[in-house]
Order: structure tokens, then sequence, then C-alpha cells
């Protein structure tokens, strides 16, 4: 940053974040790293708590702005008739539950709570996408094991004709999400600390994952405050959250509504960035 500084090379921080836990390292070393801070031009945080820590940290007060999240700022990717068109497709006249991106260990809690989700709610379908393709094969043996009928999205496999059908495509996840009711996100359960609930939020649909979300700790946080998303913290909770939105219409439809206005008032960090740079 020195040495930057010395040649008159402006450098910002974007979408910055500091945990609570870093937060507490960064502070004890404040008088080292406020040295630092002073050579940026700029300090864009993506909360208004960042960037308090930032400053309490030693970053000078007038170089520090609130900027949003990069990761709201992210489109649909299908017009009303592909949507439609894709509906056709799997023959989508039931609820729908997706679990999405699942890691060995989850496909049974998913499978399991679909199958007591189906015992009271009768004709609700799965969509299941296993997070690495090396498992479609074992996934989909395991759906069959839980005695449900299952078919394959590379097999053109609609929901008129099997309870579960197996995301066994790559790349194509993100739409499926269209079509879908509510919305488990894995890697939550069992993984690495969740994968990201805002591709399925920008369908506005309600997401419930496990209780690892360290990678999406800040998005959660926002989701969860909002009403678009529940923690479960046990596969109990699960299907209690899961039970509530297949069981009343109503509360299904605020937490839809919840997941739109989130990205209403998120998104913008973008145009932010580019004004600013400008």
């Amino acid at each position: 940053m020195y040495e930057a500084k010395q040649r008159g090379i402006k450098v910002y921080i974007a979408n910055g974040r500091i945990s609570p836990h870093s937060y507490k390292g960064y502070k004890k070393f404040s008088f080292i790293f406020k040295r630092v801070l002073c050579l940026y031009e700029k300090i864009f945080m993506q909360t208004k708590a960042d960037c308090q820590r930032i400053i309490d940290i030693g970053a000078p007060l007038e170089k520090v702005e609130f900027m949003g999240n990069l990761k709201f700022d992210i489109t649909r990717n299908l017009s009303g008739e592909e949507q439609q068109a894709l509906r056709d497709r799997f023959h989508v006249h039931y609820p729908v539950l997706i679990a999405a991106s699942t890691h060995e260990g989850e496909d049974e809690i998913a499978l399991e709570t679909f199958k007591k989700l189906k015992e009271k709610h009768g004709e609700i379908k799965m969509l299941i996408a296993p997070r690495h393709p090396q498992r479609f094969d074992a996934v989909f043996e395991l759906i069959k094991k839980y005695g449900l009928s299952a078919g394959r999205v590379s097999q053109n496999a609609n929901f008129d004709e099997f309870d579960v059908i197996l995301g066994d495509t790559m790349g194509e996840l993100a739409k499926f999400f269209s079509f879908c009711s509510v919305a488990y996100i894995g890697g939550s359960f069992f993984g690495p600390g969740g994968h990201n609930p805002l591709e399925a939020n920008i369908w506005n649909k309600p997401v419930v994952s496990g209780p690892n979300v360290a990678n999406f700790k800040d998005i959660y946080k926002i989701l969860t405050d909002k009403g678009a998303a529940v923690v479960a913290q046990d596969k109990e909770e699960f299907f209690k959250t899961l039970d509530l939105w297949f069981s009343d219409l109503g509360e299904l439809e605020k937490a839809s509504e919840f997941a739109g206005e989130v990205f209403d008032e998120n998104r913008g960090a973008v145009q932010f960035l580019i004004t600013r740079l400008a």
C-alpha cells in the first residue's frame, strides 16, 4: 500500500466486510492497521456495521462509505416465455421442493423430510440436485430406496410421472428455481458452510438451510431478518418450516414477497461502485 501511494496509484476496497470474529483480532492491532488503512483512496463496505468496524480498526471516517453487497446485483436469466416453457417441460402443476447443491449425508435428510411432507400434503414433488456430478448415480439409487419414483432431468423426466426428479445436468439449476415453491440450499447440514441462497431468492422463492451457513452468514442475516429464509438448527426444525409453508399458502406467499423485497432494498451496489470509480 505504501509503494502504491508513493507511485500515485489509487487503491480501493470494494465490497469489503469484516466479521465480528475477525474484528476482535484486527482491533488488537489497530495501531498497525490505521497506518495502512489511511493509504486507501476510498473504502466501500457491504454493511453499515462493516463500516463501523473498519473505522474502529483505524480507517479514516471520511474514506469509508456503505455500498451494499454485490451479490444482490444478480438478475433473472429467463424471460417469461422461457419460464413457461420450463414449466411445460417438467409438467409443473404441483408444489415443488428443490433440494439444491446437496452434499453427502444431506440427500438422506432431504428425502426423509420430503417423504414425510408427501404423506401429509399429498401431491407435492421434489427436484434434488447433488453438488458433485460423481454422486448422481448414487443419489438416484437412494431416491428409489426411499420408495419414491425417480426420474432424471437428462432423460426428460416430468412430475406427472415421478415423485422426485434428479437434477443430473450441469448449468441448469439456477433456472429450476423459477418453478419451485421452496428451496433447500445444501452444504449447510453437511458440507463447506452453505451455498448461495440468492439464486433462489431472485425468483421470489423462500429458502431454508441447515445450521452451517458460514460462507453466506451476512446474506442469511439479511434474509432471516426479513423473513425470506429460515436457518434450521436440526432435522425437526427443517421439517416444521417446510410443513408450515406447504400447509399455509398465506405464510408461503408472505415469505415469497419478503424474498422479492430483499432484492429491492439491497441491489444497486454495482452502480454505486461504477459511479464512485468514474
